[in-house]
């Protein structure tokens, strides 16, 4: 909890009194008296508390769509295979799925290692990585790719599970700590 001390309470009224000026984050916010019913207007979490004389921050509970934000965020940003990071939002879910889906087809059908022409076309199979740099794959490694996509996504929703299932969410939920890495 932060503390500001600022503002001052007329002993008579006990009104605060004035225009309150606290730090929240490094930003300057201002506090005005609106009215002897309302003395204080303050952006949402700071109070004034009588048993402290102070203008104090409570930060709003967290909620569950907020990590909900953060995972969808995390699995979006995409996720780290074999030294390269790739896309994961929902369109290249899909087609990493279907990569994949292909993939086992020419597999089950012989598609041996390192054949880079599984997928039947006269150029060498490639997936785009983030930064548009084409990682060539096999049948094989495309299967794993899709293995990692979708774990990349499983472990993401796991650790949002937990979050929410605790009594009270951490304000720091954003942390690193809280998620999984990326991938590997």
């Amino acid at each position: 909890m932060n503390t500001v001390r600022a503002a001052q309470i007329d002993p008579e009224t006990d009104l605060v009194t004035g225009v309150v000026t606290c730090q929240q984050n490094m930003l300057v916010m201002p506090y005005v008296i609106l009215s002897d019913d309302h003395p204080l207007q303050s952006p949402e979490g700071w109070s004034w508390s009588s048993e402290t004389s102070a203008l104090v921050y409570v930060a709003p509970a967290i909620t569950s769509d907020q990590v909900q934000a953060e995972r969808t965020r995390r699995i979006t940003a995409g996720f780290t295979f074999q030294g390269h990071i790739f896309d994961c939002d929902a369109a290249s879910r899909q087609n990493i799925s279907g990569g994949a889906a292909l993939a086992l087809g020419a597999m089950m059908q012989g598609a041996l290692a390192e054949d880079l022409h599984w997928h039947g076309a006269a150029d060498d199979f490639a997936w785009l990585a983030q930064d548009n740099t084409a990682v060539p794959m096999d049948a094989q490694t495309v299967f794993a790719f899709g293995a990692a996509a979708a774990e990349h996504v499983r472990v993401h929703i796991f650790a949002a599970r937990a979050l929410k299932d605790l009594d009270v969410i951490p304000a720091n939920y954003t942390d690193n700590s809280f998620w999984p890495p990326s991938g590997g």
